[in-house]
């Protein structure tokens, strides 16, 4: 894996020999690749299908039930609008290196770096802020969901302990880890992430049809109201949102042309993945799904194994996508790159956040919500067909000229539209669910105060 580095400003005559890559969002798992001879049509579909599968394929049971069998056809137009917006953003890269022939040599920061092609240097601070705050969002969805898993496992052996208790071990086992300058030489993360992710998807479906005949009470399927069909589209969201990261996959490329069949190649993929998983679980459990399906799996097996391939997937993920986190803001606060306390204190500190907001809302899919209608609404849908439209607009006699179709252009208003207007009131939704859910937990932290006679502390 290359170090991860935001450059404030990036000076066009002094563009870097090799790319440091940015690590990957979406759905919500975050990888870099290692630069080689060239990535190939299959290698790229590989990265590209790795990094969108994640955690976030998980949550689609739920979505589904939040926004009726609608649902099940917003994962088929999400996958197509993300698909085709990543491929746009894919071709800002390909018009840069065209304007631009010194970028070929290799960028540390393709996302932020088309940015501020397209807005100057408040494009570029605009993903890198939204790019960061989002890691840091997937990185607190990873922590409540490795302690959420943990606590299934867990359970019959160590009844007393549920997920509040297992944050702050996880957490702690975790804060060590964080102070590692970079990790290095992740080549088959990606690969891994997607093996991993299809297997404990398999499992499930499974399990989930072997669950059909014996669940109880029978499954009910209520029509969806407005807070829940927006919470859906989150949830949805955050499955496709890996497509903002797809330059760093193209730019790996030994022939970036073909980068739109490897982006097809992988998006047909994952809708085997999705669709299977959506509909089993929306089908088998109902409006009872919950928002980590593994939670509805009678224990078996299968159930604990696909519990542990993602938990060990989720928390080795967590390490990749939250060391950029940190090498940010000791960027901002000027904290030297090699070990020192300075180092230790902050990321331990940053660590400490994470699990303070874990523990005040220690729910999986209400995070993961809030991520997906928010940052990374703006990091698929909004910006990459906005710096589309106007890079390709950009004028100067030695430019080959390019222009974009009136349908085309009709298509990345249509986008940007429903990612704003959808992206707002997916997240208001969101924070509504988490400040006024009645089902919500007590924050963990408050659960001692509030011990009564016929209540146990989680």
């Amino acid at each position: 894996m290359h170090e991860f580095e935001t450059q404030k400003m990036l000076d066009l005559k002094e563009v870097p020999t090799k790319p440091t890559i940015l690590p990957l969002n979406g759905n919500a798992d975050s990888y870099a690749l290692k630069k080689h001879s060239g990535l190939s049509l299959w290698a790229a579909a590989v990265f590209v299908g790795g990094n969108m599968a994640g955690s976030g394929v998980l949550a689609l049971p739920r979505a589904v039930a939040n926004a009726g069998p609608i649902g099940i056809a917003l994962i088929a137009v999400f996958c197509i609008a993300s698909g085709y917006l990543g491929t746009r953003l894919a071709m800002c890269w390909v018009i840069i290196e065209e304007r631009y022939p010194e970028y070929k040599k290799g960028v540390r920061d393709p996302y932020p770096t088309i940015g501020f092609h397209a807005f100057g240097q408040f494009g570029r601070i605009l993903v890198s802020i939204t790019n960061t705050i989002s890691l840091f969002g997937v990185s607190i969805v990873f922590l409540i969901l490795c302690s959420d898993i943990l606590t299934a496992l867990v359970r019959s052996l160590l009844p007393g302990y549920t997920i509040c208790t297992w944050l702050l071990v996880i957490t702690l086992l975790l804060i060590p880890l964080s102070w590692i300058g970079s990790p290095k030489e992740f080549t088959w993360a990606g690969i891994a992430a997607l093996v991993t992710t299809v297997i404990a998807s398999v499992l499930s479906i499974i399990q989930a049809a072997i669950d059909a005949p014996t669940v109880s009470p029978p499954p009910e399927y209520p029509a969806p109201g407005f807070l829940s069909f927006f919470l859906a589209f989150g949830a949805i969201l955050f499955s496709f949102g890996g497509a903002s990261t797809f330059p760093t996959i193209q730019i790996d490329m030994k022939d970036k042309t073909k980068f739109p069949k490897a982006v097809a190649i992988a998006f047909v993929g994952l809708m085997l993945i999705y669709f299977p998983m959506a509909t089993t679980g929306y089908y088998v459990y109902g409006d009872s799904v919950d928002s980590n399906i593994l939670n509805n799996l009678s224990q078996g097996p299968m159930t604990v194994a696909a519990q542990v391939l993602i938990g060990a997937h989720v928390f080795s993920a967590f390490i990749i996508i939250f060391n950029p986190v940190c090498q940010e803001l000791e960027k901002a606060l000027k904290v030297p790159s090699e070990m020192t306390w300075k180092r230790i204190v902050t990321r331990t500190l940053l660590m400490l956040l994470a699990l303070f907001i874990a523990e005040t809302v220690p729910r999986f899919g209400k995070i993961l919500d809030l991520v997906g209608g928010s940052t990374i609404s703006l990091l698929t849908f909004i910006l990459p067909p906005l710096f589309y439209m106007r890079i390709v607009d950009q004028r100067k006699p030695e430019w080959i000229e390019r222009r974009i179709s009136i349908i085309e252009r009709i298509i990345c208003w249509v986008m940007i539209a429903v990612g704003t207007l959808g992206g707002v009131a997916s997240t208001v939704s969101a924070v509504i669910s988490i400040t006024q859910d009645s089902g919500m937990d007590v924050p963990c932290y408050l659960q001692p105060f509030m011990i009564t006679d016929n209540s146990t502390a989680i």
